[in-house]
């Protein structure tokens, strides 16, 4: 069994009747041009521009955006956009607007302000109407290979995960972020695990041992954006190549809760190991961010924490390299089938002599 995502999109929700234009004008915004975005595997993502030079006078926008600004639409449905077996709330859109209003973003923000989020601009039941975060996502930039420091936005990215994470301990706001969205994947990656552990030779009882990390928290729970990662890290760069310090803007919340805060790392991890393996001329970025993360976040990370991380990233690998998501050669699916195993082993068996060696070595 494997998570299947589909390699042609629909081009607007399943769901609707309607084109993007009657959408907005029915909820009363005024826009000069909506063009789809082609990112993002959740949900449905369109440009807009015009809206700042229409709407300019709304809650005193005009002191903070340009009338030329564009601004991001996004929509969500009940099934993810790009895997229509996985099954979400439909009013997600919610959780997202909670999260980036939160105490806890914004006091991360202020740490590390080199890296921000999207400001809300406009709530509807299944969509938000937010400001442009970047024309480049983290992985594209570094694939396409962008001029920019890959290990300085990795150190600034964990400081500015970390700060968040700190923040949001004792927030009694964010006590109550539930969100179930997260349940259906769940269910089928840890599916999923069971199927690839007991294939590698591990016995039941450590499959549903791995299986129990996964499910139980590694120290205090926090405000998570869950689905973090460098797809859902946009990137602004300067006019001139010289300017070689892109701004950073964190996407995709509809998937925060309060949760462990191995959430977010475990997929950032991932993605970016992975990236860097394929792409890269060195790997500064993976252990930059782990490293800065570790230095700002203290006492969240203990040794139950970096157990639970390198079956999470494990367990990550398994789920998604084989969709093609990341690699594509039949080759570079099995080495890192094999590198996630030994995550999990090491995990499980807590050997931290093992992953003091390995690419978790700056969480020690």
């Amino acid at each position: 069994m494997a998570l299947e995502i589909l390699a042609i999109h629909p081009s607007q929700p399943r769901d609707w009747t309607q084109t993007v234009d009657e959408y907005l004008a029915s909820n009363g915004i005024q826009y000069t041009a909506a063009t789809p975005l082609a990112g993002g595997h959740s949900a449905y993502v369109w440009r807009i521009d015009g809206y700042f030079k229409n709407n300019n006078n709304i809650n005193g926008r005009k002191n903070h955006f340009r009338p030329e600004d564009p601004c991001i639409l996004k929509y969500a449905e009940e099934v993810c956009k790009g895997a229509p077996q996985m099954k979400l709330d439909a009013k997600r859109m919610r959780f997202e607007a909670r999260a980036l209003r939160s105490a806890p973003v914004a006091r991360a923000c202020e740490v590390e302000p080199s890296v921000r989020v999207p400001r809300v601009l406009e709530t509807m039941d299944h969509a938000l109407l937010m400001s442009w975060g970047g024309e480049e996502d983290l992985r594209s930039a570094y694939i396409n290979q962008r001029a920019f420091d890959a290990g300085k936005v990795g150190s600034r990215i964990g400081r500015w995960l970390a700060s968040m994470h700190i923040a949001g301990l004792n927030d009694e706001e964010v006590r109550h972020f539930e969100n179930d969205c997260v349940e259906s994947a769940g269910a089928v990656e840890h599916k999923i695990l069971r199927e690839a552990m007991l294939k590698d030779g591990l016995r039941d009882e450590e499959a549903d041992a791995a299986i129990m990390v996964l499910r139980s928290p590694a120290g205090p729970k926090t405000l998570v954006a869950w689905d973090f990662r460098p797809m859902n890290t946009l990137l602004s760069f300067g006019r001139s190549d010289c300017d070689r310090e892109p701004g950073v803007t964190i996407v995709d919340w509809e998937c925060s809760a309060y949760s462990c805060p191995v959430a977010d790392l475990r997929l950032w991890t991932a993605e970016a190991l992975v990236l860097e393996a394929s792409h890269g001329t060195c790997s500064s970025m993976v252990p930059s961010f782990l490293g800065a993360y570790r230095q700002q976040a203290g006492d969240i990370v203990t040794e139950d924490f970096i157990c639970k991380l390198a079956i999470s990233v494990g367990s990550t690998l398994l789920f998604l390299v084989p969709t093609g998501l990341w690699v594509s050669e039949t080759t570079q699916m099995e080495f890192w089938k094999i590198r996630a195993m030994q995550f999990i082993r090491a995990g499980l068996k807590r050997d931290m002599i093992w992953l003091a060696a390995s690419e978790f070595a700056p969480l020690m």
